[in-house]
């Protein structure tokens, strides 16, 4: 998905709140079966922008909601990271 692409740019330029901007927009638009991504690049950016809260919030999301996707075990590892 170009947008996802789009995110990854945006965080890799440290504009975390205009990625968060996108997302609020992919959300809103994406395919069900890309939603742990999306909550996981979520969470990356409240991470970046040390809202440590936030990200834990969407982190634990994923792994309650989306317990067999990928995004839920590296979760799991970011998780360990901010308690």
């Amino acid at each position: 998905h170009a947008r996802l692409n789009y995110v990854s740019v945006l965080e890799e330029l440290g504009k975390y709140d205009e990625a968060l901007k996108e997302i609020e927009f992919l959300e809103k638009t994406i395919d069900e079966d890309l939603n742990s991504v999306v909550i996981y690049a979520k969470a990356r950016q409240y991470y970046y922008k040390n809202d440590f809260a936030n990200a834990k919030k969407e982190l634990e999301n994923i792994v309650q909601n989306y317990a067999s996707s990928s995004e839920a075990r590296t979760a799991k590892s970011m998780l360990q990271l901010i308690q």
